[in-house]
């Protein structure tokens, strides 16, 4: 998160927490999937999720979330 004059502020526990557990979300729902057997799960829209991707974005979410709590210490 930024202020007005650009700087990065640190991230409160309540942030770093909401993304750590929205990347274990991500990594659990594609997990769960594939070892379902499936490769894809329909979203809210009805459209195939590709499994993969849905995991590697929430390793993604947690390196973000842990990079940036540390980074601002």
């Amino acid at each position: 998160m930024k202020h007005r004059d650009g700087k990065l502020t640190r991230w409160r526990p309540r942030d770093t927490y909401a993304f750590i557990f929205l990347g274990l979300l991500l990594i659990s729902m594609g997990t769960l999937t594939l070892l379902r057997g499936h490769l894809h799960y329909p979203n809210v829209w009805g459209e195939p999720v590709f499994a993969p991707f849905v995991i590697f974005g929430g390793i993604l979410t947690l390196i973000a979330a842990f990079t940036i709590r540390w980074k601002g210490k």
